[in-house]
């Protein structure tokens, strides 16, 4: 390659980083509507108040993001073709095992050793209980097992009709996907009723920023799966983070993360031993509420970023 050549490739890559950093850093849709903005930095987070709480900053602007959206001609179609073709045909609940197919005395005999093997292994399992179900056992369990299915699928599609408050399920989720595509974050307020069953409200993606992870370690209890019909608890050490959420600059919702036992000051952030003592600092206080955040992924933060 002779000198000259390399001199003109280089010139134009140099042209294209530039180019580049203009696309970036400039989105201009209509100079009337929506002033020159910043999306690759949310340069604007201290004055909307999130600047304040510590809140991590997101690597592209929400807010700008959204004006994108609704000033394109073609985002729009697209994101509604994303919410109608994935969301919008509902939900259909099925039991992990087919009992009425062919093959689920199959399903059931290996579930049946998993399980059988595992008891051995923490000897726990009777010594006059064989390690292979016979044909008895898996015809037992497979009546048993085919009612508890029954009811279990019928409390869900209960939940599913009734889980959100103000809208229905369907909504939510294609909510929750146009906040996905349009600035790569959805978040779900899980409320829990005095049985521990979860509610679903839609919270508006652009009005939420995270917090740094917490310092504290919390011994959290998961399910693990012994089979594909059992379960086991084990015990794990997790982090985890606060969110807050700020509209229109007014006074800040603190939510915890979905699955953090611990009680958090809804108001504050703060991280409290006990509710009584929340409620002893202040007695207007009230428990935060856990966050379900939904992103497409993002190999650089901990936000998501839209496709």
């Amino acid at each position: 390659m002779s000198h000259e050549q390399t001199t003109d490739l280089d010139t134009y890559a140099a042209e294209l980083d530039e180019r580049r950093e203009i696309l970036i850093k400039a989105h201009v849709v209509d100079a009337e509507r929506l002033p020159l903005a910043q999306a690759h930095r949310s340069i604007d987070d201290d004055e909307r108040g999130f600047g304040e709480f510590g809140a991590v900053p997101p690597p592209f602007d929400p807010e700008t993001l959204c004006s994108i959206f609704e000033n394109s001609n073609a985002l729009r179609p697209n994101v509604d073709a994303y919410c109608s073709n994935i969301d919008s045909h509902g939900q259909r609940f099925e039991p992990v095992i087919d009992f009425g197919a062919e093959d689920a005395d199959e399903h059931i005999h290996r579930a049946l050793y998993m399980e059988r093997l595992w008891k051995q292994q923490q000897g726990t399992l009777p010594r006059n209980v064989s390690l292979v179900p016979s044909a008895e056992d898996i015809a037992q369990a497979k009546v048993e097992l085919n009612e508890q299915a029954q009811m279990e699928k019928a409390r869900l599609d209960i939940w599913a009709e009734y889980c959100c408050f103000d809208s229905s399920l369907i909504t939510v989720r294609k909510r929750t996907r146009a906040d996905l595509e349009v600035h790569g974050n959805g978040y779900w307020e899980i409320l829990r009723n005095d049985d521990g069953d979860p509610f679903i409200v839609h919270i508006p993606g652009f009005t939420v920023r995270l917090l740094p992870l917490h310092p504290e370690v919390v011994r959290t209890d998961m399910r693990s799966k012994i089979s594909p019909i059992s379960f086991r608890t084990i015990h794990r050490p997790r982090r985890f983070r606060q969110y807050v959420q700020v509209i229109d600059g007014l006074q800040a919702v603190f939510f915890k993360e979905f699955g953090d036992p611990r009680t958090v000051s809804r108001k504050t952030g703060q991280v409290f031993a006990s509710e009584k003592e929340m409620l002893a600092a202040d007695s207007t206080d009230q428990p935060a509420t856990e966050i379900l955040h939904w992103k497409i992924h993002s190999p650089r933060s901990a936000y998501g970023i839209p496709r």
